[in-house]
């Protein structure tokens, strides 16, 4: 269940994965460390596609289910410190939601052949791994 988030379907379906995570990835990692980086990738791409394996007759390729749990990741880190973050968290959310909203619409979309249960699996997934083990700032002032 892991193994199909290596898998793409040709060159433009993995630079677009590897784009996507070149941007998020960086910004995750650096925030959520090495290792709990790379156990919300996994968990991500493992339950992306679980939710695909049941509940969709098709395969379920590529590393999307892990960025979508990294976009939700992020979205709970700036969540959750939204004081630190100020008057900027409201714009940071909203592009979130914004990248994930046109992502999803995309794999809704009759014909594009986009396993969305993989997509809304990977969320979900990095979701609940962000609530229980995302790092969560704590400022003390000087």
């Amino acid at each position: 269940m892991i193994t199909p988030a290596f898998l793409h379907s040709n060159f433009l379906h993995i630079s677009f994965n590897m784009y996507a995570l070149f941007i998020l990835g960086r910004r995750i990692e650096s925030t959520y460390g090495h290792w709990r980086f790379l156990w919300l990738y996994l968990l991500s791409a493992f339950g992306g596609n679980v939710l695909s394996f049941v509940l969709s007759d098709a395969n379920s390729l590529g590393s999307s289910t892990a960025i979508f749990g990294l976009l939700a990741a992020e979205g709970i880190f700036i969540w959750q410190n939204r004081k630190l973050f100020g008057k900027r968290s409201t714009s940071m959310l909203n592009n979130i939601v914004m990248i994930l909203v046109i992502n999803l619409i995309i794999g809704f979309m009759p014909g594009s052949n986009i396993d969305y249960f993989g997509h809304l699996g990977g969320l979900l997934a990095g979701f609940l791994f962000a609530a229980m083990g995302g790092p969560k700032w704590v400022f003390e002032g000087i």
